[in-house]
């Protein structure tokens, strides 16, 4: 499953100060409209092992340009 989830702008603050994220050059799979910034993806293996159930693959990813979560999951 790929999918975005776009986010409040609070929602995205709170999570950037809640987990360590780092700087990851991602190229997604899906493609969506955008705001116009430019993408900024991090990754957070903290995040994602809390969101993520455990019987599931994959990663997170968010974009705080435009305050959007990515993921490529499945089961």
């Amino acid at each position: 499953m790929r999918e975005y989830v776009i986010l409040e702008h609070s929602a995205v603050s709170y999570l950037t100060t809640a987990y360590t994220w780092e700087s990851v050059d991602v190229e997604p799979k899906l493609k969506y409209a955008q705001h116009g910034l430019a993408q900024n993806w991090r990754y957070s293996e903290e995040f994602n092992s809390f969101i993520k159930p455990s019987n599931y693959v994959g990663e997170f990813y968010l974009d705080d340009n435009n305050d959007s979560l990515y993921f490529e999951i499945e089961q």
